[in-house]
């Protein structure tokens, strides 16, 4: 069953996929204030950051997969007069996107996170691996994308937050947690 969602790239992220050499592309459009990931597979996107695209995509188990060929570039709806005030301020300072290099500075870091997390959780046995080789580089490399966006969305917010990660400051104030 295919899906239609519309909505303005937030981000743009490549990476090696397999083992040919190929490059998976992935980006995300902020929906209800969430991240939500999307697959482009393995064509470059046309449209860029903060373009406002429509697409078709159909779920794969956790994964949303576009139809690269629905992919539709148009202008953004009209944003409201208080959002236009708004958008000034924001890129001022503090709040602003990171320019390219930052992001992919802040996506090897996750990635390198991810790979290091991983390894000590299959050294300590915490995480099984499937008996059979071929699965098992299939399984690592799925959980390592998924660890690195993880962290790399939490990177992210953090800096939208200025250093603040608004979810574990609402955890530890609804346990009582005191910080010395």
């Amino acid at each position: 069953m295919s899906n239609q969602t519309s909505g303005i790239v937030a981000k743009i992220i490549s990476k090696p996929a397999g083992n040919t050499g190929g490059t998976a592309y992935n980006f995300v459009i902020v929906e209800a204030g969430k991240d939500v990931w999307y697959g482009h597979g393995f064509a470059p996107t046309k449209f860029q950051e903060g373009d406002h695209i429509t697409f078709s995509w159909t779920a794969s188990g956790n994964f949303k997969n576009v139809d690269a060929r629905s992919v539709k570039i148009g202008s953004a709806p009209a944003q409201s007069q208080q959002q236009q005030q708004a958008a000034p301020a924001a890129a001022q300072g503090g709040g602003g996107r990171f320019n390219s290099t930052q992001l992919a500075i802040q996506y090897q870091a996750s990635r390198n996170a991810a790979i290091h997390l991983l390894d000590v959780m299959v050294t300590a046995g915490a995480l099984p691996l499937p008996a059979k080789k071929g699965d098992q580089y299939d399984a690592i490399l799925a959980i390592v994308d998924d660890i690195t966006n993880q962290f790399h969305t939490k990177t992210d917010k953090v800096v939208a937050n200025e250093g603040l990660v608004l979810e574990d400051l609402e955890i530890a104030i609804t346990n009582n947690d005191t910080f010395n």
